[in-house]
Order: C-alpha cells, then structure tokens, then sequence
C-alpha cells in the first residue's frame, strides 16, 4: 500500500478519533439522571430518619422544660401565693375547701384561661396564665433562652401550651372550673413532626 494511501471514508476516520455524537450524549445524561433518582429517592429518606431521633430529643427537652416550668405557678390567679396558713388553714380559690376542716376558700377561682391585662411571659404567676401559647406559639430558641438553654440547637422549634379545666381527672362535675387542669406542651419540630406532652394540675 503507498505510504501517502487515505482512507477512502474520511468521515470514519474523523469519528474513531472524535468525541461523543449527540446520540451518545443523550443516552449518556438519561442515564445519569435515572442514577441520580435513584440514589435521592433512597438515601434521602433514610438520612431524614437519621436526623428524627435528634429533633426528637430536642424536642422532649423543651417540652419537659416548659412543662416543668408550668408546673411550678399557682393552680390559679386568685390561688394563695405566700405558702402560709390563714388561722391554721391552708387558703385555696374556689368551694374545694367546703367541708374541709385543714383548707379555707379565698374567693372563686379566675374564670379566665389565659394572662390578665398586663402580664406577659416570663412573668406568668399561674398556671393558665400559659394558654396565651395556645394560638401564639412560642419560638424554641426563645423558650431556650427563657430556660438557659443554648439556644443555637433549638431554632426553627415552636411551643404550644394549651390549658384546659379537666373536673373529670379528679371526679367532678364537668362544669367545675377550681378542680383541676390540664397542660398540654406541643413542640413542633424542624420536620414537621408535632410532639405532645401533657400533665395535670390539682388545686393545691
């Protein structure tokens, strides 16, 4: 063969030693994308799950911190705050104390669930003082702050508190309001996830 010899198909010769044909390229990121769906539609639930025990966690902490937090005001605005007797009694809102030799009424209990005019948190005094989160969530890093918590760990995190009377937890008639009441703690996680925690408070 003469050493100057061409090819006589020019354009074979071009494409061995070319890039890709337009074909090849969409095949190529068709592919790829197929890949892409897959690996997302796997792994990215699997790394939403791993994160859900954290927010959890985070969440019980606010939660059990505002529940404690709660716990520890008044049953009642019109409750007595000086943990002392009155004539040797221990003095309660409402007609609990009837009957009672050891209690003294003080006067009807609030028929308010919510703060009186010119309280705002952190100075709730009483327990249903804490509704007023019912329809205003609290934001997380601001509980957090409220409870010396790094406050950097609960951003994006709300906090319900709904306070309802709940007679029936001790027996009583539906329509007594100076029995008992239950706190309900909602936290709502960065994910969507609302959380529960509830207790009960007696008139004591």
């Amino acid at each position: 063969m003469p050493a100057n010899y061409r090819s006589a198909n020019p354009r074979s010769a071009n494409h061995s030693s070319g890039g890709f044909t337009l074909l090849e390229l969409v095949v190529g990121i068709t592919i790829f994308a197929i890949v892409m769906t897959l690996i997302v539609t796997t792994f990215l639930p699997i790394v939403h799950r791993q994160t859900q025990p954290i927010y959890q966690v985070r969440a019980a902490e606010l939660g059990q911190a505002m529940l404690q937090e709660v716990m520890t005001r008044t049953f009642d605005q019109n409750s007595d705050r000086s943990g002392t007797t009155v004539a040797g009694k221990y003095p309660y809102c409402g007609a609990i104390a009837a009957g009672v030799s050891a209690e003294v009424s003080t006067g009807a209990c609030s028929s308010i669930l919510g703060p009186e005019t010119g309280e705002s948190y952190p100075q709730f005094n009483d327990v249903d003082d804490y509704n007023y989160f019912c329809a205003h969530p609290i934001a997380g890093d601001v509980l957090a702050a409220a409870q010396s918590l790094n406050t950097s760990l609960y951003q994006y995190y709300t906090v319900a508190v709904c306070v309802t009377n709940a007679p029936a937890f001790l027996g009583q008639a539906t329509n007594r309001t100076d029995v008992a009441k239950q706190i309900t703690v909602t936290v709502t996680t960065p994910a969507g996830e609302s959380i529960p925690f509830t207790s009960y408070r007696s008139n004591y």
